[in-house]
């Protein structure tokens, strides 16, 4: 899997390793399509934490990871933006 620069930046902001994160993205809690963006979102836990994993569906590439918590997960759920 290839991660973009802003991706890389990200998991040092939040101090994620790459093992982990390979480990989280073989078992994410959710898988959805953003219907906005065009894009795959994998939603996972990294030390209890929920993340926002964005992918390029053309590349596969991850564009970026964030912070994340149930209300924004069922809000953007509700509005049909992630399918």
């Amino acid at each position: 899997m290839e991660l973009s620069t802003h991706a890389i930046t990200k998991l040092e902001i939040y101090s994620i390793d790459l093992d982990i994160l390979y480990e989280s993205l073989k078992k994410p809690l959710l898988e959805l399509y953003d219907r906005e963006e065009h894009s795959l979102i994998k939603i996972i836990k990294v030390n209890e934490i929920p993340f926002v994993c964005v992918f390029s569906i053309e590349t596969n590439k991850m564009i970026t990871i964030y912070r994340t918590d149930n209300l924004t997960i069922n809000n953007r759920r509700n509005s049909k933006r992630w399918t």
